[in-house]
């Protein structure tokens, strides 16, 4: 159950299932919108159910990441976006616990793509 601290700081006015159903199923950007919370809910990362929800999804990325790498090594991750730089700590723990080391966590794409464009253009 998720805690009524947490739930009144995303829904502030209430949740409605009906418009939440709406906005996921009919709305443009269902993505976006539900990570547009993930900013909302650091504010209460410190309280164990949200912890706990974002280090299972963290879990799950894990299982996929070694699916495709396997477990034999030691691979160096490299994250970015909000969400991985909001919650590096909890990101480099989950990866930590399968074998995996987070070497670098960027909030956004663009530093990364100049870098590559500069040195694919020299």
């Amino acid at each position: 159950r998720v805690p009524d601290a947490v739930m009144r700081m995303v829904f502030p006015q209430g949740i409605d299932v009906a418009k939440v159903i709406e906005r996921l199923y009919r709305g443009s950007g269902p993505q976006a919108w539900l990570a547009s919370f993930a900013g909302t809910i650091a504010e209460q990362v410190e309280e164990g159910y949200v912890t706990e929800l974002v280090a299972s999804r963290f879990r799950a990325l894990s299982g996929s990441l070694q699916r495709y790498f396997g477990r034999t090594s030691s691979t160096n991750i490299h994250a970015t976006g909000s969400v991985a730089y909001g919650y590096k700590g909890i990101l480099e723990n989950v990866l930590r616990e399968d074998g995996f080391n987070l070497s670098d966590v960027q909030p956004s794409p663009l530093p990364g793509l100049l870098r590559y464009r500069v040195r694919a253009a020299h």
